[in-house]
């Protein structure tokens, strides 16, 4: 049995989906991303990730650099993450305030 559905595709725009049995048969845009319209990821989104591989995002010995070492290996495609995309998160505390959690995000 084939259905389908319209929703927001990022990077695609408004699309339809076409589902055949438990597969994505097609995506077709339709037009540009509709303010009006859902959107559909395109897969799981694991809504908060605290660190990764001995990198924590709340400790007082962040930098840059460290964060963004997990960029490619918790980006799309990960082979550790199994989920399509993930949202670091940061908490304050005594050795890390919010100023300093700002300016990682910034650099």
């Amino acid at each position: 049995m084939e259905r389908s559905l319209t929703a927001n595709v990022p990077g695609q725009g408004f699309c339809r989906i076409s589902i055949a049995g438990a597969t994505i048969a097609a995506v077709d845009r339709l037009a540009a991303e509709r303010e009006d319209a859902d959107t559909c990821s395109p897969g799981f989104i694991d809504m908060q990730i605290n660190g990764a591989m001995g990198v924590d995002f709340s400790s007082a010995s962040l930098t840059p650099e460290s964060a963004a070492s997990l960029a490619a290996p918790l980006g799309p495609g990960s082979e550790w993450l199994r989920a399509a995309r993930c949202c670091p998160v940061a908490r304050p505390h005594p050795g890390i305030g919010l100023h300093r959690l700002c300016s990682l995000a910034h650099t």
